[in-house]
């Protein structure tokens, strides 16, 4: 069976490469749309076959119509038994983004006609415009299978008449969640100074300043999860882009406490915790973390007097 992992992979996203860790343990032979196959595969840490994405936009249909190189490689999207969306919230936030996971499926579906088409671990917005409503309808109607993540995005689709949805949780909480169990890997390890790992989405962090000046016998790190992040990195902070599953895995395993904002870090963060050592660097900046913080309870890290004494 010819099995294809779809999803945001290939994007400097270390969430996103995540998830396709996870899903590759689950389909270890499976074939990879990624945007970037050698950044997908060093981050994984194993080689698998890859596959571009089809044209989503003006430059991509521009591409299509003047590459014959390229519309060979679209063609080589034929021929799969099934195709997996590994999960994450690709149909969520922006319009764009929904857009162009509705064209993505869209092409897949017409490639492969005959194929098994699965919607994993997915997280979809409540708060979505029209358009964006209309195009979720569509594609997930027309899944052989759906799971979602999380309470909101069950509702979500719910309300859109989907209906036979799975509610499970994250594809990587469940995965690091076994990892840490089996491996006996622990967040809180003992050290010579205590090690705070922060991630920030925006300017204004007086809080990571705050963090920096007050606790002076902490060690900081700035851990980002995308390029961008890092545009956001105090001043004497340190700062690191993970490249790697296991630089991901044995970074977190060495905290000591963490303060963040992106969901994929503060699930990283949770499934190594032994205790209540997670917070919110500030309110939640969409429904997905929303929903992770407060299942497990993480609070804005203000909230909780005294905690890095």
């Amino acid at each position: 069976m010819r099995t294809l992992l779809v999803g945001n992979f290939g994007a400097h996203n270390v969430g996103d490469e995540l998830i396709l860790a996870a899903a590759l343990h689950d389909y270890p032979k499976a074939t990879v749309m990624t945007a970037n196959a050698k950044l997908s595969q060093k981050f994984c840490e194993t080689t698998f076959k890859t596959v571009e994405f089809p044209p989503t936009a003006f430059r991509s249909f521009g591409r299509y119509a003047s590459s014959k190189n390229y519309r060979a490689q679209v063609q080589a999207l034929k021929g799969f038994d099934q195709i997996i969306f590994a999960g994450g919230g690709l149909f969520a936030i922006k319009l764009r983004a929904c857009a162009l996971w509705f064209f993505v499926f869209k092409w897949l579906k017409f490639l492969n006609p005959a194929a098994e088409f699965k919607f994993e671990y997915q997280g979809v917005d409540k708060n979505l415009s029209g358009m964006s409503k209309r195009q979720v309808k569509m594609v997930f109607s027309a899944a052989d299978f759906v799971s979602v993540r999380d309470k909101n995005s069950l509702e979500a689709l719910q309300s859109l008449g989907i209906k036979n949805v799975t509610l499970t949780e994250d594809r990587v909480w469940l995965w690091l969640k076994a990892i840490a169990k089996h491996k006996t890997l622990a967040f809180n390890q003992e050290g010579d100074k205590d090690l705070i790992l922060v991630n920030a989405l925006d300017y204004g962090g007086a809080e990571i300043f705050e963090i920096e000046h007050a606790q002076a016998h902490h060690e900081i790190k700035f851990v980002a999860f995308a390029p961008s992040d890092l545009t956001f990195v105090p001043l004497g902070v340190t700062a690191v882009l993970p490249s790697t599953k296991t630089e991901v895995l044995d970074l977190f395993a060495s905290g000591t406490k963490a303060v963040g904002e992106r969901l994929h870090f503060l699930i990283v963060a949770q499934a190594f915790s032994v205790k209540e050592d997670v917070y919110l660097l500030r309110r939640p900046y969409s429904e997905k973390v929303k929903s992770f913080t407060t299942q497990h309870d993480i609070k804005v890290y203000k909230s909780v007097p005294s905690q890095f004494e």
